[in-house]
């Protein structure tokens, strides 16, 4: 299961790269056409918050707002939320910025499987394995958006709950234990609480 879990970081970690260099190449004036161009579309809003249990990992964790990974947007604060139909995998980016080397950010993501099963209310497992499957990590002090340096911690059991859905948003729960993964806080259990996500999905990633 840890090795699962670390190729699932991996990913994740690569993906918000991509997506960040995506946004770069756009302001560039280069590939700004497409459904998915950031420069066509919206990013998302809403709220992502929760508790933790370890003042290492942030005791409380509350970011509301709108984000903007392009231009000036980077220095802010705020959420970004999308939906993928082709993959059925709803996204929750939530960014805190302190200072150009000092971020907090977490990543919630929700999938269902086969792909024929759009995501939608219900339990989704943050345990491997299951159909129904939820992610969450979370990086403290990290040196960008982008970065993974910071002290990094994963869910790997709990669950969270979307209570409502449709095409324009979603929102729910989540509570859950994990490890941290990276930085001072590797090999340190983390327990979760009181999480809720509140969002209202964008455009610029993917086809509410």
């Amino acid at each position: 299961m840890k090795q699962f879990k670390f190729v699932l970081v991996m990913i994740i970690s690569i993906a918000l790269v991509m997506l960040m260099a995506s946004c770069k190449k756009s302001d560039s004036g280069s590939d700004t056409t497409g459904p998915n161009n950031p420069n066509t579309g919206s990013y998302g809003s809403g709220s992502l918050s929760f508790n933790t249990n370890s003042s290492t990992a942030g005791n409380s964790w509350n970011i509301s707002g709108s984000f903007n990974p392009t231009g000036t947007g980077q220095t802010g604060s705020g959420v970004m939320s999308w939906y993928d139909a082709s993959s059925n995998v709803a996204w929750v980016y939530a960014f805190l910025w302190r200072s150009s080397n000092d971020w907090d950010y977490a990543i919630l993501e929700l999938e269902r499987t086969p792909s024929s099963n759009k995501v939608g209310t219900g339990t989704y497992s943050f345990a491997s394995g299951t159909d129904n499957t939820a992610t969450l990590i979370f990086i403290k002090g990290a040196s960008s958006q982008t970065s993974t340096n910071g002290n990094y911690y994963m869910l790997e059991s709990g669950t969270a709950n979307i209570t409502s859905y449709s095409s324009t948003g979603m929102k729910g729960n989540f509570s859950g234990a994990g490890m941290g993964i990276s930085g001072s806080a590797s090999g340190t259990p983390v327990q979760v609480s009181a999480g809720s996500f509140d969002v209202t999905f964008g455009t610029a990633y993917g086809t509410p």
